[in-house]
């Protein structure tokens, strides 16, 4: 099976499921579905950093701060998250050499996470 036709559970915006859905369509008809994201440090305070494998249904071999990927149907977000920890390859960086490597744009990082990356510096900069 290929992970275009894996199981998805389709969520509303309450994270409550109200049907299911091969990967391949939730991703081509844009239907909210579960993702897990996971921000790692190591004892100095670094930021895992990895590159995607190359292997992956979106945004293959691009560099990510956050470990994730989507939940698949009926799998717990913990599970996916042990479960999204292979990559092809990971560093750990400063916050200040992640945010230099996010702003010079010469490693392409994923959509989602860069996004989700910028949301978590807003949250930082209002508290």
């Amino acid at each position: 099976m290929s992970s275009a036709d894996e199981i998805l559970d389709v969520v509303d915006e309450n994270d409550r499921v109200v049907g299911r859905a091969r990967r391949g369509d939730v991703y081509d008809r844009g239907l909210r579905h579960r993702c897990v994201f996971v921000w790692a440090r190591d004892p100095e305070g670094r930021v895992f950093v990895h590159r995607r494998t190359a292997s992956k249904l979106v945004f293959p071999a691009l560099y990510d701060m956050f470990v994730g990927g989507v939940v698949g149907a009926g799998e717990s977000y913990d599970d996916a998250a042990l479960r999204e920890a292979e990559v092809a390859w990971y560093g750990f960086l400063s916050e200040g050499e992640l945010e230099q490597r996010v702003g010079e744009g010469v490693w392409e990082f994923v959509p989602d996470g860069a996004a989700a990356y910028a949301r978590l510096r807003a949250w930082r900069g209002a508290r």
